[in-house]
């Protein structure tokens, strides 16, 4: 008898292992990442959403203190844009490193408010102080960003540094960055980030998004649409304009995140197109003109149908058409 109840009791070890077993399974983490259009053309506002899952095996959870790295890289693999989203308003737990101070500064480091616009003849080469502090209790090497966004909420800068920063200790990171001759007059807005690596290459945000402002003189000031960020529980919304001389092509947007130790990539794309450039040249202007004027006029005299100008893409040639050229025409032409 005593050894049925020694069989029955291992029994039920094993049984209660297995459970134990299944309830400890590891978590999921999910990102996921869209643009709200799969084409966009120079100059018009990009727009990319997307969200965080936590999934503990009983239940589906939006973070509210989720970051989401998130990369934007040109056709060529130049990074245009490096952010740090958050998927709510609750302040993360597990930040490994945090930027305590940011501003713009001079050769020496004394803070600065504002620059002059460059021009072709004037390089400006602002210089920028960073101070990161490192929470972990181990030697991190980090990777310190800044992307800055004119008035009109439009990249002009990102540059980049690899720091090595000792165990509760700190960093004290001081340099320059060139601004876009095309950038408009106004307040522009700096965003400076610490990661572990480029999303793109898995790498994920160590803490929270820290921002200065600064203003480029020079001319008449330039209010646009800024670049913004919206978040809800689990949800992000981004928009920035793409640049007026941003390479024609396949964008990809990597984001990555690493959630109560539950690490995840995501990666999408999308294309930049020179919406109104009829002839292939990378522009649009007066030999475009010409040639929509001449093939919107043979297709009412002749019917001969050029699908390049039917511009909303409804298989027909019409007033409609004409005025997307028009506005794409206008679009190239804005300042």
């Amino acid at each position: 008898m005593k050894k049925i109840i020694i069989s029955v009791l291992c029994c039920l070890l094993i049984l209660s292992a297995a459970t134990f077993t299944l309830v400890k399974a590891t978590p999921i983490l999910t990102l996921s990442a869209s643009s709200l259009s799969s084409s966009y053309d120079r100059y018009t506002i990009a727009n990319i959403t997307g969200g965080m899952d936590y999934y503990n095996y009983v239940y589906h959870i939006g973070p509210s203190d989720g970051l989401v790295g998130l990369q934007i890289q040109d056709p060529n693999g130049n990074p245009t844009v490096i952010r740090t989203i958050r998927t709510g308003t609750a302040i993360p737990s597990n930040i490994t490193a945090y930027i305590d101070a940011a501003y713009l500064c001079d050769i020496s480091g004394n803070q600065q408010t504002s620059v002059p616009m460059p021009t072709a003849d004037n390089g400006v080469v602002p210089y920028y102080y960073t101070h990161v502090i490192n929470n972990a209790g181990t030697t991190v090497s980090m990777l310190l960003t800044l992307n800055i966004f004119d008035s009109a909420g439009m990249p002009i800068a990102l540059t980049y540094q690899t720091v090595n920063v000792a165990a509760y200790s700190s960093s004290f990171v001081q340099a320059n960055f060139n601004i876009d001759p095309d950038a408009h007059y106004g307040v522009a807005t700096a965003y400076v980030n610490v990661y572990s690596n480029w999303p793109s290459n898995d790498g994920i945000p160590y803490g929270l998004e820290q921002t200065f402002q600064f203003t480029i003189t020079g001319g008449a000031a330039f209010t646009g649409t800024p670049s913004a960020t919206q978040s809800g529980n689990g949800l992000y919304n981004f928009t920035y304009i793409i640049p007026k001389q941003a390479p024609v092509g396949t964008y990809t947007v990597d984001t990555s995140a690493n959630y109560l130790g539950i690490p995840d990539q995501y990666s999408t794309t999308f294309q930049v197109a020179q919406y109104g450039d009829l002839n292939g040249d990378g522009k649009v202007n007066f030999s475009d003109l010409t040639i929509f004027v001449a093939d919107y006029i043979a297709y009412f005299n002749t019917g001969v149908f050029n699908p390049a100008i039917d511009l909303n893409g409804d298989g027909k040639i019409n007033f409609a058409d004409l005025t997307a050229f028009v506005h794409d025409y206008i679009v190239y032409w804005s300042t």
